[in-house]
């Protein structure tokens, strides 16, 4: 067990605690039920069975709630349509190790805190036991709660789908009803400027889209991305984006928010679009993950067992033994060698030389090849630095823990 297989990257800031004091966000606070009289770092992901990147960050939203005399506080993804309950896990197999794919529980694909119950799955790969009689929120917090208790955390807990109902909900939804077509051009600008490519941009006409989920009250199946026409509509639910939910977090509810190096990134566009659209100046996020390897030592050993294999397969396809030629390419460069340079004799003995080797070399470039295919396929396993809580060893969370204390205390 070393260093390395725990690698904490961290952008911290010199006073990442910053107190949002303003009307609004009081009544925010006070509307979720959150302190009024203490700083709040948060964080948040949707839920799933969350990998060292993500304990990284629970961790040291903990340290810092701690440092600060604050409390820390966990924003549930309840309007994510991503799959809670199932994950990769690895699994040693005759010393070589294999991703398996544990699935605790059947589910659906609506926003989370509109599905019904998950069907829960006897045996499989992880073995977590679920509240069956509540429905899949519940379930999820359930399982959130599971990981924080096996390390050590205990955060308070909200949810993306309380943040409209808040005074801050409202008056971001007040803002877009003003000027809609605004708020859509200078985030579709936000996305472009940073670079973001992967998030889709609002269209911007007499209908413009907003950062906004909605869909029917009877259907949720019907999700799509609002538009100002269903601002005020009274047969439609509306949940905040991504984009979004973390303006609203920043703005009104935290003093400090940590984001992975993806939401990270994400949240450029945020800060800009927020600037650019409504004037307002927010300082920026926490960036901290974390690389936690099941065994960092086979790591290495498996990137050295691939460039031994491409070595071979160059050696198999030249026809190359011990460093040297084989006997039989010795042998026709002797026959080419003898002829004279330039001449019909010597191209066409250099023409036989590469038919005979490649009939020769058939079968030890396949054994080769196939070596190297496995070696490539045992490093991609172990160069993975997701495997979830269940498949790290207590020693492993531990120095988790210390990198990040060391890095946040």
């Amino acid at each position: 067990m070393t260093s390395s297989d725990v690698v904490l990257e961290a952008v911290p800031l010199d006073d990442p605690i910053h107190r949002a004091t303003h009307d609004t966000a009081v009544a925010t606070r006070a509307a979720l039920g959150l302190p009024l009289d203490c700083p709040i770092v948060a964080t948040g992901h949707q839920p799933m069975l969350h990998h060292g990147g993500l304990l990284a960050k629970d961790m040291a939203a903990h340290v810092l709630a701690r440092r600060c005399e604050g409390v820390a506080l966990h924003i549930m993804l309840d309007t994510s349509t991503d799959a809670v309950f199932g994950v990769d896990v690895p699994k040693s197999v005759d010393g070589r190790w294999e991703i398996r794919r544990g699935i605790v529980a059947d589910e659906m694909s609506n926003a989370l805190w509109r599905r019904p119950p998950a069907t829960i799955r006897a045996g499989g790969a992880i073995n977590i036991t679920l509240p069956e009689n509540v429905n899949a929120k519940a379930q999820a917090e359930s399982l959130l709660q599971w990981q924080w208790d096996k390390v050590g955390l205990a955060p308070m807990l909200m949810h993306s789908a309380s943040l409209l109902g808040t005074p801050g909900g409202a008056s971001i939804l007040k803002a877009m009803a003003a000027d809609s077509t605004t708020c859509a051009a200078t985030l579709a600008a936000a996305l472009d400027a940073e670079g973001i490519d992967d998030m889709r941009r609002p269209e911007v006409g007499e209908d413009p889209e907003l950062p906004l989920w909605v869909s029917l009250v009877d259907d949720a199946s019907s999700r799509r991305m609002a538009r100002m026409s269903d601002l005020g509509r009274d047969d439609v639910i509306l949940e905040p984006r991504a984009v979004l939910t973390s303006a609203l977090m920043r703005m009104f509810v935290c003093d400090c928010f940590i984001h992975g190096t993806g939401g990270g990134h994400y949240d450029r566009a945020t800060t800009r679009w927020l600037r650019d659209w409504l004037g307002v100046e927010l300082l920026p996020p926490l960036v901290v993950t974390a690389h936690v390897r099941i065994d960092a030592e086979a790591w290495l050993q498996a990137l050295s067992d691939v460039e031994h294999a491409r070595a071979q397969v160059r050696k198999a396809r030249h026809d190359v033994v011990d460093g040297g030629p084989s006997k039989v390419k010795a042998t026709m460069l002797e026959a080419i060698d003898a002829a004279p340079r330039g001449s019909h004799k010597r191209r066409r003995a250099f023409q036989a030389m590469h038919v005979e080797l490649a009939l020769h070399a058939t079968d030890r470039v396949a054994a080769a090849e196939a070596t190297l295919n496995a070696a490539i396929e045992q490093a991609q396993v172990l160069r993975r630095r997701d495997w979830p809580l269940v498949a790290l060893s207590p020693e492993r969370t531990a120095l988790l823990w210390e990198a990040v204390t060391a890095t946040f205390h």
